[in-house]
């Protein structure tokens, strides 16, 4: 594009430099982000949050907060997804501490929790088997009228039956079944789940115990 004198645009500049970050060429997405400003195209805020999953994906959170820093010194506000990439990858990290701290703390630094803050968040807890944590998290998450995605269903549920915990996994059921979001596929897990621990005679019992506590 460049022999052929055409004009490289913000979105060729900005796929190109995610693209060097995702598989930790900094150097090139630099020398990339120098050509940007020299041709007069200034970064955007999605120039700036391919650099900081770039920084996440190699678990230089220090990095990515000083990304934030120099976008609000080049007058880029960042926005809410420069938070989310950061709240994702400190989960995936374990750090769900943390990831926590920066999901409170979105409201004071003037950001509303997307329904991505949500799901990041709950995931997170999920992987790092925090149930206690994520089922607490999900009631929120449900009564703002935010669903977890699938993935995040499947994980706290098969966690629970896998750490043999009914009264909780009976808990996030009834939670679920009441926002419409048991499916066959849940019960399936369930069922296998215990089956493969040869509870099956506990199956008849979070069934009734669950549709006990459902809302009619």
């Amino acid at each position: 594009m460049g022999r052929e004198k055409i004009a490289l645009g913000l979105t060729v500049y900005n796929t190109f430099i995610s693209s060097l970050f995702k598989v930790g060429k900094k150097d090139e997405a630099y020398w990339i982000l120098e050509e940007m400003k020299i041709s007069g195209c200034k970064p955007h805020t999605v120039t700036y949050n391919a650099k900081i999953h770039g920084f996440c994906i190699e678990n230089d959170f220090d990095a990515a907060y000083k990304v934030l820093d120099h976008m609000v010194e080049e007058e880029c506000k960042p926005n809410v997804i420069s938070y989310n990439i950061i709240i994702g990858g400190l989960c995936k990290d374990g750090k769900w501490s943390e990831a926590n701290d920066l999901f409170e703390d979105l409201s004071r630094l003037g950001y509303k929790q997307d329904i991505v803050s949500f799901r990041t968040m709950f995931l997170g807890l999920c992987d790092c088997r925090r149930f206690n944590e994520a089922a607490i998290f999900l009631d929120e998450m449900l009564f703002k009228g935010f669903a977890p995605f699938s993935e995040g269903r499947k994980k706290i549920v098969d966690g629970l039956c896998e750490k043999g915990d009914m009264e909780l996994l009976i808990k996030v059921l009834s939670s679920l079944g009441n926002a419409n979001l048991i499916g066959v596929d849940t019960w399936e897990l369930v069922i296998c789940s215990m089956a493969y621990k040869k509870e099956i005679l506990s199956i008849s019992n979070v069934y009734e115990k669950l549709n006990s506590l459902m809302v009619p």
